[in-house]
């Protein structure tokens, strides 16, 4: 089956030598195109991009004027020519046989999309490991099954996907270009929709960098949330209860505050809310610190709450806010 590879990127210059180096070295033998889509990166990316598409022909740099991942990628779609289409991501690493797992996962199961666990890498500090549980974590961002290692089976989306090129044409081929990040989620649930399966496989081997910092993962998660909001606004499919419990917490805790103050008695639904919330908190940090490392725990203990309130808030902002 011949592969097409489509990496959206924007100054990048950090991580797209080592990530073009992976993709160069694939020992999958038909690649027949690498395609970097450049959202017009100012600071050296654009020059590394070249310097690899000397020394091999199958990388091309594709301009995306828009400088959004999901016109990239959609651009990416419209000029990928194999019948298998895989989207790889700039920061993250990737086993040498990263491609040729896909494709055997493809024909092994049948699936329309398949994909590996999301193992986030760490470097070791702190606050790198604190992140990398928290990503981990069922109680943090790691609700969904493609984010536990070794997890396999069927799932309704995952990260980042290799595409076979009739579910991609039978789902309609393209992101919805607004959802720039919940796109993912969205495309997933047209194919399944479309009668093609996703199948998550520890065969397939890579791992992502998250955030450096707390505040950094906060203003994703922020992100995150006012994109689940954008896309049950725009009637689109894909969203499930895990992504909405953030902003159910958040709205429970506003309107339980309120009652406290308003209502005789009220205070004792405040009191139960915020216990639960705390047991909830000190188990999950207990579990993640006896995983990752005891020194952690004080640190999880605050994360995990800024975590939600953060998800939740972006959520709240998303479905109030005019567009």
């Amino acid at each position: 089956m011949a592969v097409s590879i489509l990496v959206p990127v924007r100054n990048e210059a950090s991580h797209v030598r080592s990530l073009l180096s992976a993709i160069c070295s694939q020992d999958y033998a038909h690649i027949i195109e690498i395609l970097m889509l450049d959202g017009m990166s100012t600071d050296g990316t654009r020059e590394i991009i070249r310097e690899y598409q000397q020394a091999d022909s199958r990388v091309l740099l594709i301009d995306n004027l828009a400088g959004i991942v999901t016109s990239g990628m959609n651009i990416g779609f419209s000029l990928a020519r194999g019948d298998v289409i895989i989207r790889m991501d700039a920061h993250a690493d990737y086993a040498i046989d990263y491609v040729s797992q896909c494709v055997e996962i493809l024909h092994q199961t049948g699936a329309g999309n398949v994909g590996g666990p999301a193992i986030p890498a760490s470097d070791g500090s702190l606050i790198g490991e604190t992140i990398k549980a928290l990503h981990e974590s069922p109680f943090g961002i790691g609700a969904a099954k493609f984010r536990q290692p070794g997890a396999e089976g069927w799932v309704d989306t995952l990260w980042p996907g290799a595409y076979r090129r009739e579910a991609l044409e039978a789902a309609g081929m393209y992101y919805v270009q607004e959802l720039t990040r919940s796109e993912d989620i969205e495309l997933n649930s047209r194919v399944r929709a479309a009668g093609w399966g996703i199948y998550l496989s520890p065969l397939i081997k890579a791992r992502y960098y998250p955030r450096k910092s707390l505040v950094g993962l906060c203003r994703q998660n922020f992100g995150n949330g006012m994109a689940i909001a954008d896309t049950i606004r725009s009637g689109r499919e894909g969203v499930s209860l895990r992504h909405l419990i953030p902003f159910v917490f958040l709205m429970s805790l506003v309107l339980s505050t309120v009652l406290s103050v308003t209502v005789p008695g009220g205070k004792w639904l405040l009191l139960a809310l915020g216990f639960s919330y705390l047991g909830a908190d000190l188990l999950f940090a207990t579990r993640a610190a006896m995983k990752n490392g005891l020194r952690l725990f004080p640190l999880l203990i605050i994360a995990f709450p800024m975590l939600h309130l953060s998800y939740g808030l972006g959520s709240l902002w998303g479905f109030v806010r005019k567009r």
